[in-house]
């Protein structure tokens, strides 16, 4: 007899809901920050990349990076 599936609780799905885009942006800005550096061969596609210039690029992975933390944090005290 098949088990009943459980369904996660509402803090799990609302944090992997906010964590998927968060770490897009995360990618999105890290293209950024790695297409400033003179001396790498490769560069993204401007449309791949976050924030348009480096200090924005850094801006949004900074703030990114902060978010990822606060749910993790949450995730945690939540005891998941």
């Amino acid at each position: 007899m098949p088990r009943p599936r459980r369904t996660p609780a509402l803090v799990i799905r609302i944090t992997h809901r906010i964590g998927a885009p968060s770490m897009l942006a995360m990618i999105g800005s890290g293209w950024q920050i790695y297409n400033a550096s003179p001396i790498l061969p490769f560069t993204f596609p401007l449309w791949m990349t976050l924030g348009g210039r480096l200090a924005r690029g850094i801006a949004w992975h900074l703030r990114e990076g902060q978010e990822r933390d606060r749910l993790l944090v949450r995730r945690a005290a939540c005891g998941s």
